[in-house]
């Protein structure tokens, strides 16, 4: 059966767009508008980072389902280091009062929790449409869904959430990002090869 990309890319934004919606229905708007008055163009550039991640990833997650992909590893490797080039330009590398009081380990773990889980329905349905093509490699793609969806989780997230230090964003974004791909690697080929 032919597959159906544009129905492929409208279902994954359909879900993300109701998410963000539902999400912002729910959002405390003064929380935002106080992190955003923080730090405006960390604020922002954070924002966008994870945002044009998502957009990115979810893109190669749909191209990679065809059996002839080429040119996903390469282009996943300049993704990473182009997210790292920008986040060392826009945050602070230098911690004022040292690493561990930047990392704000009581918020970070509510973060790194948050960025995983806002990032399972994104993450469930490019692995149910990943399930109806034909892919040659489940795991790079399972890897890819879970990094759109978490660069979506970490996108959400980060429009209330007033930390932008290079190392909180590292520590914790980064964190609930490795462990939905991890789960996405790891353990969602195993359940699509039973569909």
């Amino acid at each position: 059966e032919r597959r159906r990309v544009g129905f492929e890319i409208l279902a994954v934004i359909g879900v993300a767009f109701l998410e963000l919606i539902g999400l912002l229905v729910l959002m405390d708007t003064e929380k935002m508008a106080m992190a955003y008055d923080l730090s405006p163009v960390q604020f922002v550039a954070k924002a966008a980072i994870f945002g044009g991640l998502a957009v990115i990833a979810m893109v190669l997650a749909i191209h990679s389902f065809d059996p002839a992909a080429k040119r996903v590893e390469a282009v996943l490797i300049a993704m990473v280091s182009g997210t790292l080039v920008l986040s060392a330009i826009f945050f602070d590398l230098m911690p004022s009062n040292g690493v561990l009081n930047s990392i704000e380990p009581m918020s970070g773990m509510y973060c790194a929790a948050a960025v995983a889980s806002l990032s399972l329905p994104v993450t469930l349905v490019l692995c149910v449409l990943m399930a109806q093509g034909a892919t040659t490699q489940p795991r790079r793609s399972c890897l890819l869904a879970g990094l759109a969806g978490g660069a979506f989780g970490a996108f959400v997230f980060a429009l209330q959430c007033p930390y932008t230090s290079f190392w909180y964003l590292a520590v914790w974004y980064g964190g609930g990002l490795a462990v939905i791909c991890a789960f996405s690697a790891l353990v969602l080929p195993r359940f699509i090869r039973c569909w």
